[in-house]
């Protein structure tokens, strides 16, 4: 699997406050989840930036193409109280100056609290960010110059903030064999329920799984990869399903409050879908260096039983017995040739049951093999 990348350019002026990352991801199976309901899952992605003045721009590099319409910015949801705390995982509180939110973290003392500006992709500034298409990949720049020339124009009280918070989604796409694949046994639709494993490969800012293109892009506009205080990575699958993790970053688990995230998904979490369990990888900076790559590497162990696995299976099984039966009953009429004068069961009948059986067992296993 490829890796994600992102990377920055920094002002020429810049003060001596380097600008600081904590990445934060959310990879949504709702398509198990929902059963169906919706296909594809949902991969959200949220980065906060500590020093963001001294930024000219910053590039996020996806290892697949995203069309326009399947990148969603977040900036509104984040907006709402509800979806701010659930995000942080603290009791935040929302300010509204013209058309940014500002959030309030909480922190252990009063004058801990701080200020996060969100800054959204789509906005009243023109130009903000780009998205733009490399061969079979696609890559998003915001640019920063852009905002700071217009908060020192217009005289926003805004401009007093230095970390701002992005989010956006990526939905609508097939992510299979992109980040993660199925495997499946090929017997499956003989089986009323069948199980599977799910293999996840999430990397990122790994050197050696970027496109050399975009690394050589990178040295001639003198831009730096991302280095990383903090990385959180989610993975959201029923909880009937097994996750067994090869990550050296300790793994927590937890169910989900399907009713805190229906809002912000935009889908309901109904509980006769089941459980939701959030699976967590954490790793934070140390004191002598930063967190420059991060991947996560994990297996996914499931089972499936859905009506048209137990129709495929009733075919099949149906099928089988069709032939079964048609050969036993055959059986005294390939003995005594001359019962096909007769008013019973002749060569006609034969061939037409076996068909009938064969077209069965195919239906079934072409329904089997389907998702």
């Amino acid at each position: 699997m490829e890796s994600f990348g992102f990377w920055y350019k920094l002002v020429e002026d810049k003060d001596d406050k380097n600008p600081e990352f904590d990445l934060h991801v959310n990879f949504w199976f709702l398509g198990d989840i929902l059963k169906g309901k919706v296909k594809n899952p949902y991969l959200d992605i949220g980065i906060k930036i500590q020093n963001y003045k001294n930024l000219s721009n910053l590039v996020f590099s996806f290892p697949f193409h995203v069309p326009q319409k399947n990148l969603v910015d977040l900036a509104s949801k984040m907006s709402v109280k509800n979806n701010a705390s659930i995000v942080f995982n603290e009791e935040c509180e929302i300010e509204t100056q013209k058309e940014y939110t500002l959030i309030k973290i909480p922190g252990k003392e009063k004058t801990d609290d701080k200020k996060l500006l969100i800054f959204p992709l789509e906005q009243a500034v023109e130009n903000i960010y780009e998205l733009t298409d490399y061969k079979e990949k696609s890559y998003i720049t915001v640019k920063f110059d852009e905002f700071r020339t217009y908060l020192k124009n217009s005289g926003s009280d805004l401009e007093r903030y230095s970390d701002i918070y992005i989010r956006f989604r990526i939905q609508n796409i097939d992510l299979e064999n992109i980040l993660y694949f199925d495997s499946e046994p090929f017997n499956k639709s003989l089986d009323s329920a069948f199980s599977g494993t799910r293999v996840l490969d999430f990397k990122i800012n790994e050197k050696r799984n970027i496109d050399k293109n975009i690394t050589a892009r990178m040295e001639q506009k003198e831009e730096l990869l991302v280095e990383f205080g903090q990385i959180h990575f989610l993975v959201m699958e029923p909880s009937s399903y097994d996750m067994v993790s090869y990550t050296q970053n300790q793994m927590s688990c937890r169910e989900l409050e399907k009713d805190l995230w229906n809002e912000y998904l935009k889908v309901d979490l109904e509980d006769k879908f089941g459980h939701v369990l959030a699976y967590h990888w954490k790793k934070k900076a140390s004191d002598q260096s930063k967190i420059s790559d991060f991947s996560c590497f994990a297996k996914i162990n499931y089972q499936k039983m859905q009506m048209k696995t137990v129709f495929a299976y009733v075919l099949v099984v149906l099928g089988l017995g069709v032939a079964g039966s048609t050969i036993v009953s055959a059986t005294p009429l390939i003995n005594t040739f001359s019962q096909r004068f007769s008013g019973g069961y002749n060569i006609v009948n034969l061939i037409m049951d076996l068909a009938l059986a064969v077209v069965m067992i195919f239906i079934g296993w072409r329904v089997g093999r389907s998702k």
